[in-house]
């Protein structure tokens, strides 16, 4: 996998939650462009980590993600740490 498809499996999770984030750019407020709140994001986490192929428990703290960018960066070194990253 790549960063390409890191960016991927984020921008299908949020359509799936309904955000049409293919318009937004990486650097867009998640909370205050894009109106996710704080349940939403784990559910954002969870859909993103399982489109990876992630195991649940290692899911990354998005306590303090606020943009796409910063999602994309949490779970692109878990994808490389498990070695399936291209």
């Amino acid at each position: 996998m790549s960063e390409n498809d890191v960016r991927a499996a984020v921008l299908q999770s949020l359509k799936t939650l309904g955000h049409a984030a293919e318009e937004v750019e990486p650097t867009a407020d998640l909370e205050q462009e894009l109106g996710i709140d704080s349940l939403e994001m784990v559910e954002l986490g969870t859909m993103v980590g399982a489109r990876l192929s992630l195991p649940a428990q290692a899911a990354p703290d998005l306590r303090q993600v606020h943009t796409i960018a910063q999602l994309m960066a949490r779970f692109l070194p878990l994808v490389q740490a498990r070695g399936i990253a291209g």
